[in-house]
């Protein structure tokens, strides 16, 4: 069995940037509640909120998709329906996260 790098979960428990996929304008709902607490405890890195039909999520810049972040993503949060999960996760795994 390889060896596993010690900091290979690093962007796990320590991310530097984090897109919350399924992101909602409205901090109650499921896809709210980890933008709202993210902001909320002072994440020191950016905050993606991804949804394709708004432009901003709670007073943050939206993007239509993971891969249209154009930066680097260390953590995805996925909060969309199980119908769209596997896209999700494809978007964000071509966007190296």
């Amino acid at each position: 069995m390889p060896d596993a790098k010690p900091h290979s979960l690093d962007s796990f428990f320590r991310p530097r940037s984090v897109a919350i996929i399924g992101a909602s304008s409205t901090p109650t709902k499921i896809g709210g509640v980890p933008v709202a607490y993210f902001k909320r405890l002072g994440f020191k890195g950016p905050i993606y909120p991804v949804n394709p039909q708004q432009s901003e999520i709670q007073e943050l810049k939206a993007y239509p998709s993971v891969s249209a972040i154009g930066q680097p993503v260390d953590l995805a949060v996925v909060a969309v329906p199980a119908v769209g999960v596997l896209n999700a996760l494809t978007d964000a795994a071509r966007a190296g996260v």
